[in-house]
């Protein structure tokens, strides 16, 4: 086989940071998979109801005098669109896992899912785009935890919501 040499020029017409960008988030993602699948994470098992919980939820159930288990709901990812002046300057990514009070709230939980995903996409696309939860182009994670929880008790109920975990939020400038 003989070499074959690139001229230098194509190299240049590499956008670099965005390249370096995509590895670094791939290589967080599978270091976070590879961590919840040896801690027994319960997303990584496909979400829904576990009674085993995740390493350290014992403690949790202990220390708040509650005997049962945590129970988790995975919610679909979604990916919301940010719409600027020139059109779609980002697209947010995000993946919710529900830590419920109980096997009956996981229930309530996954009855409500296209009803959960509805007012999650909703809420998301006017905070997203009104600018509320976006400053200086970086998504406010705080912003977008507390209104994920409201509305989780809104559509569920109020005694059946442990909290809102943010399993994964990415943000892709276009």
């Amino acid at each position: 086989m003989e070499n074959v040499k690139y001229p230098a020029a194509c190299f240049l017409s590499v956008n670099w940071s965005r390249l370096v960008a995509t590895i670094l988030a791939v290589a967080v993602l599978c270091i976070w998979n590879v961590h919840s699948a040896q801690a027994g994470h319960p997303s990584w098992q496909g979400g829904g109801n576990t009674t085993e919980g995740n390493a350290g939820s014992t403690d949790t159930a202990a220390a708040s005098g509650s005997t049962e288990k945590p129970n988790y709901v995975q919610i679909p990812a979604m990916n919301i669109p940010v719409i600027g002046d020139g059109g779609i300057s980002q697209n947010v990514s995000l993946s919710v896992v529900i830590e419920t009070t109980s096997v009956g709230a996981a229930d309530d939980v996954r009855k409500n899912l296209p009803r959960l995903n509805d007012a999650y996409i909703t809420d998301l696309y006017s905070l997203l785009n009104g600018h509320d939860a976006v400053r200086e182009g970086v998504v406010q994670v705080a912003i977008i935890k507390r209104d994920l929880e409201t509305i989780s008790r809104k559509v569920v109920g109020e005694d059946k919501i442990k909290d809102v975990l943010l399993q994964v939020l990415y943000q892709k400038r276009m």
